[in-house]
């Protein structure tokens, strides 16, 4: 995948979400936003790992998708980093075997970042 497919994908994840956005400001449509929302990230994290070939998985909380706000590849690489960061501040605050699974899910996406971030080699 080039970097432009990558680009054309995340415009459409964040087409799809801008056209939904209007539930969010009403109380019965909260929910199906909140639905909305975990699906642009689920395709995001498909995205990347198409991308990359790094298996990450889109927490809930992680990957905060509607905070990109243009289809950039640089904002899909930063969106990626600040998953990690956000992955490895979860590990931090939980205990027990939740630590220990935020520090890995910390780790593949820290990877996955490293990963966009080199040049293509296309």
């Amino acid at each position: 995948m080039t970097r432009s497919e990558f680009q054309a994908e995340l415009g459409g994840i964040l087409r799809l979400l801008r056209e939904h956005s209007f539930l969010a400001y009403s109380p019965s449509g909260r929910r199906e936003y909140e639905q909305k929302l975990r699906t642009c990230a689920d395709y995001f994290a498909y995205l990347v790992f198409r991308k990359t070939g790094v298996p990450v998985r889109a927490l809930p909380g992680i990957v905060a998708i509607e905070s990109v706000r243009e289809a950039t590849y640089g904002a899909g690489r930063t969106l990626a980093a600040r998953a990690g960061k956000r992955a490895r501040a979860m590990a931090s605050k939980a205990t027990g075997l939740d630590r220990q699974y935020y520090a890995e899910c910390a780790a593949v996406w820290e990877r996955a970042a490293a990963k966009l971030a080199e040049p293509d080699r296309d």
